[in-house]
């Protein structure tokens, strides 16, 4: 697993980074979306949206209960909601 997560997150050569965004960039205008859905491991993807200044979204491996966790009460580690 590690290794699939490095070769995802930046093991790329100036090159291979510059051909990768060039060809998502193109993809990205001929769909002419008005929301664009971005992996979190996928920086290149980051850096286009951010680059063309485009509505985006990150995929998360969290789930909104884990984000919020901290509006739980003291007891929210025995009991989770909703029940």
């Amino acid at each position: 697993m590690q290794d699939k997560l490095l070769m995802l997150t930046g093991t790329w050569t100036g090159e291979d980074w510059n051909r990768i965004f060039h060809e998502c960039e193109d993809i990205i205008k001929s769909v002419d979306a008005d929301i664009v859905v971005v992996g979190s491991y996928f920086v290149i993807g980051l850096d286009i949206v951010r680059f063309l200044e485009l509505e985006y979204m990150v995929l998360s491996p969290c789930t909104f209960m884990e984000v919020r966790s901290d509006q739980q009460s003291i007891l929210g580690s025995f009991v989770k909601y909703p029940a």
